[in-house]
């Protein structure tokens, strides 16, 4: 089985309430499920002991390049934010575009919508970016 790129994968995003092109988004982290770390001393000056602890999805990020087609949407998002429920689809892609294997779908409410910062003096790539509180399992 050929190994993959961190390019190799097409990602979408699905806004309750928001019309959003079909413009795959370009970039996605987190959604890790990060466990907490419960020590434990058992005393007689026994080693620590891990016990484990609950598993809590950390923030998904999602973005795209910025475009005039984005403006609408974007303030729809900011009076959103909190609220709408979103779906983010990751789908792996092989050398020839064509999707493989299963897509991991992530669930949760829209976080915080991100215009592109504006500064003089740099070419910087514009982008969206939000933010997704996760919710559920992954499907």
């Amino acid at each position: 089985m050929p190994l993959l790129r961190s390019d190799q994968a097409l990602i979408n995003v699905e806004i309750a309430g928001i019309t959003l092109d079909k413009e795959p988004w370009s970039e996605l982290t987190g959604f890790d499920n990060t466990p907490e770390s419960t020590p434990a001393f058992p005393g007689g000056m026994k080693p620590m002991s891990e016990l484990g602890g609950f598993a809590k999805p950390t923030l998904g990020t999602v973005s795209r390049p910025w475009s005039e087609s984005l403006i609408r949407p974007y303030k729809e998002m900011w009076t959103k934010a909190g609220n709408a429920p979103v779906t983010v689809t990751w789908r792996a892609l092989n050398a020839n575009k064509e999707p493989i294997g299963e897509p991991i779908v992530y669930t949760g409410v829209l976080g915080t919508p991100t215009r592109p910062g504006y500064k003089a003096g740099t070419s910087e790539e514009a982008k969206l970016q939000i933010t997704v509180m996760p919710n559920g399992e992954i499907g």
